[in-house]
């Protein structure tokens, strides 16, 4: 998947011929220049690993160079000077002025490639991350844009890791790393060596290049072996209780859940996509769909699914019951959520809220009862296997600290009291808008 792509700027004939050739014959991309005139839009669109300067030209070896230094790209190339002078001075000026070697002529064409294939290495192995040993973003962007500018019709696989950080603070730096690893080895273990792996946008994130036929058996196969291992991950109690508790009682918490993995595709059909910046909105917004699946799962770009109206344009719903038997606390929370545009009712007869069809909240703040009583406790496991409210946002209160009971009744939020209403309040705007998404 990965063609190096070579920059050689030399004004000779001959010898650029001859540099080309054997340039070529060990795979390279070679883009071949007289003059420094075109240079910067060619660095630019190109990105090449390595850029080789003759002194053959008409101005000095150490302005091109630096000249060629001060073109700013994502991923800097390696700068080789060639020269017919083999003088100290000569070369200690190329490489003040920023070259990262320098080639007295003339140079064995066996040595020649080998120094070359030498600085790729070293170039290649700084930009690997250091758990996975997977090219990062920079290098992975610079090959989607190549693979844009290709006459083959690739495809394309965003993966995410959901709820990753949450089980790195619980289990820490090994656990995860191991976690990654896994990952990486059930997603290399499908591809071929004209398939491309690396990582994409954040370290914990992976892009697939592929071809059209493979895009969707990947993603089958990746959700189908991830879920398969993911349990040997955890700890018996945890998947005991299916979700993750990450601080003491003392604490508000929502309810993690395992890590799950979410993949969106892209299928460049007649190259519709032009650019990088096209592609990457495609394949996140692809992404988010299928991580709307309240487990790991893929979707394919397909030209039904990108106007999916059920998902997308969905009326808003503002609407916020509460449930508090604190009088002053039930207004209070009533006022704060009023002056923030929400639609608010406020019940407490238990049968009412059972039998309600007529509101359908977006969060529900619930008071989790006494420690001698733990109605809200138990209201909120009804709630939760209730259609209506099914996916309706819990927020628990409680003035008794039990987090496992709380999170295991089907809360969202277990907000322990006394709690800031600002607080709250921030709470239940970012469940409304989780709720409408």
């Amino acid at each position: 998947m990965i063609t190096n792509i070579i920059l050689l700027i030399d004004n000779r004939d001959i010898m650029a011929v001859k540099y080309k050739k054997i340039l070529t014959k060990n795979n390279f991309a070679v883009f071949h220049l007289k003059d420094l005139h075109d240079s910067s839009s060619v660095i630019i669109d190109n990105e090449p690993e390595i850029i080789l300067i003759s002194d053959s030209l008409n101005t000095k070896m150490s302005q091109n160079i630096e000249y060629l230094r001060s073109i700013n790209t994502k991923t800097r190339p390696c700068i080789i000077a060639l020269s017919k002078s083999n003088d100290i001075n000569d070369k200690l000026e190329a490489l003040n002025k920023g070259a990262d070697d320098y080639f007295s002529e003339p140079i064995n064409f066996l040595e020649f490639i080998g120094r070359i294939k030498a600085h790729l290495r070293r170039t290649y192995e700084s930009q690997m991350n250091d758990i996975t040993l997977l090219f990062g973003n920079k290098i992975t962007t610079k090959i989607l844009k190549r693979t844009l500018n290709d006459t083959f019709g690739y495809s394309y696989l965003y993966i995410t890791i959901k709820n990753i950080e949450s089980y790195k603070d619980l289990y820490g730096d090994i656990a995860y790393s191991k976690m990654l690893q896994t990952l990486c080895a059930i997603l290399t273990s499908c591809l071929d060596e004209k398939d491309y792996l690396g990582h994409f946008i954040q370290d914990n994130s992976f892009l697939i290049i592929t071809s059209q036929n493979k895009i969707e058996n990947i993603a089958k196969y990746m959700i189908y072996a991830f879920n398969k291992v993911k349990e040997k991950f955890y700890a018996k109690n945890d998947i005991n209780r299916g979700f993750l508790i990450l601080k003491g009682d003392l604490f508000e918490e929502t309810k993690t859940s395992f890590v799950k993995i979410f993949l969106g595709g892209v299928i460049n059909i007649n190259k519709k996509y032009k650019n990088v910046n096209e592609l990457l909105h495609a394949l996140v917004y692809i992404n988010k769909l299928a991580s709307m699946k309240d487990d790991s799962s893929y979707l394919i770009e397909r030209h039904q699914l990108v106007a999916n109206d059920s998902i997308i344009q969905k009326p808003h719903n503002y609407n916020i019951m509460i449930i508090e038997n604190d009088e002053s606390l039930s207004l209070l929370l009533e006022t704060q959520c009023k002056l923030n545009n929400y639609n608010v009712l406020k019940l407490n007869d238990v049968n009412s809220i059972l039998q309600n069809k007529t509101f359908k909240p977006s969060v529900i703040i619930l008071d989790a009862g006494s420690v001698e009583n733990f109605e809200g406790v138990d209201l909120c496991k009804k709630l939760k296997n209730i259609d209506y409210y099914n996916n309706s946002k819990i927020i628990l209160t409680t003035v008794f600290h039990d987090k496992q009971t709380i999170l295991k009744s089907g809360a969202d939020l277990y907000l322990p009291k006394p709690y800031n209403v600002d607080n709250i309040i921030n709470w239940v705007r970012r469940f409304n808008i989780e709720y409408n998404l």
